[in-house]
């Protein structure tokens, strides 16, 4: 996994209502209301361009599925870009579990032991994966599209070019999922709350020190 952030930079969203549904102790409500124009016009800086969420959202789920929109269904489910974004940021569980992963390529699908055929009753439909399907061969995705970087272009083979194009779509979604929360955090609102219980005794120690 370290490799992941030691070849690829970060780009964190830097927005003031960010600040206010994490530092505020504002959660997203298992079946949300919530006003999701409003929060696609909001304004956010990623990889250092000023740009709405809904634009970051339709370009993101562009590349990771090669579509601006998700359904499951399984699951019966229809999401908007944004919708989905919003799954990302603040319910991961949900979102780990959604097939927005387009695979294509038989010989990668083989080599991560994907399933390779349809199977509406399981939803799946042969080309599409989660993240939880694919995040324990993460380090091999990872070793594997860093052989395939160091080629020219013109003299790679489909597969290499798959692994680039997947590997791209994962460090994508971890950077999204970590502008607000690290991933994989089992309770972050609790840390800022201890952390800010414990900010004016640290403060005094320090001062003292």
């Amino acid at each position: 996994m370290n490799s992941l952030w030691k070849n690829h930079k970060a780009a964190w969203v830097v927005t003031g209502i960010l600040g206010l549904w994490v530092l505020g102790g504002l959660r997203l409500p298992s079946n949300p209301e919530m006003p999701v124009q409003e929060f696609g016009r909001t304004p956010l800086v990623f990889n250092g361009r000023l740009q709405p969420f809904d634009s970051l959202a339709r370009n993101s789920l562009l590349q990771i599925r090669e579509k601006q929109s998700f359904k499951d269904k399984l699951a019966e489910v229809e999401l908007s870009a944004t919708e989905w974004l919003m799954e990302v940021l603040f319910q991961p569980e949900v979102a780990d579990g959604r097939k927005v992963f387009r695979i294509d390529h038989p010989d990668l699908k083989g080599m991560l032991e994907l399933s390779l055929d349809p199977d509406p009753d399981k939803g799946e439909d042969g080309k599409h994966f989660s993240w939880n399907q694919l995040s324990g061969n993460l380090r091999e995705i990872d070793s594997q599209s860093r052989l395939a970087r160091e080629k020219d272009a013109a003299v790679r083979n489909p597969l290499e070019s798959a692994l680039i194009k997947l590997n791209s779509a994962m460090i994508l979604y971890m950077r999204l999922q970590n502008t607000v929360q690290p991933m994989d955090a089992p309770d972050f609102l609790a840390e800022i709350e201890e952390y800010e219980a414990n900010l004016p005794e640290g403060t005094a120690a320090f001062r003292e020190w």
